[in-house]
């Protein structure tokens, strides 16, 4: 588990990376901010309820999973340096559909629907950066979706392994199945196949 002086130290590494980033928004964002330690299958939020906290990873693996109460879907994956949340669920107040479960233990970064408000009351320049994650995030998810809608699980897979490698390093079987829409049996056949051409 890290230190807290090392959340930060790797906190203020890649926000600072993000135009517009100043050190007083980071001084901000930390002094506001707490630090949550959960164990390795932790529910982060449930499923109809709307999501009052924002996330930055600094150790572990999260997966954001689709449920309607009869069929549940991994959707996304989320690793160290990245900020998330159920992000519709968070900007529009309203329930989400998704829940959040770790899949490692994880160290996070936490700040409340409330403190992320505030923030932007103090710094309105902060719109750049904020920008920047969302634009981010949502570009990353949109590449995948596209190729997941439109991909052969071959050809998924093998992107995935070029451009996602932390998904096939780290997430279990069973959920990269369900991610990529096949069964685990097929998947564990392709991963075979590739392996040996």
């Amino acid at each position: 588990m890290l230190k807290p002086t090392q959340v930060y130290q790797y906190f203020r590494q890649v926000v600072s990376c993000l135009e517009g980033a100043t050190l007083e928004m980071m001084d901000h964002l930390e002094t506001n901010s707490q630090i949550r330690v959960a164990n390795k299958h932790t529910r982060l939020m449930d499923v109809g309820k709307t999501a009052d906290e924002l996330y930055f990873i600094a150790e572990g693996l999260v997966m954001q999973r689709f449920f309607d109460g009869q069929r549940e879907k991994a959707v996304s994956f989320h690793f160290e340096g990245e900020f998330f949340t159920s992000f519709e669920s968070f900007i529009q107040d309203t329930p989400s559909e998704f829940y959040l479960h770790t899949l490692e233990s994880v160290t996070l970064l936490v700040w409340t629907k409330k403190e992320y408000e505030s923030f932007y009351e103090a710094f309105p320049a902060a719109i750049r950066p904020n920008r920047d994650v969302f634009q981010n995030y949502f570009l990353r998810e949109f590449k995948i979706k596209t190729r997941l809608l439109t991909y052969t699980p071959e050809n998924l897979y093998k992107y995935l392994l070029a451009q996602e490698p932390q998904i096939v390093q780290r997430v279990p079987l069973t959920y990269i199945a369900e991610y990529m829409g096949i069964s685990q049996e097929y998947l564990s056949r392709l991963r075979k196949k590739l392996s040996l051409s």
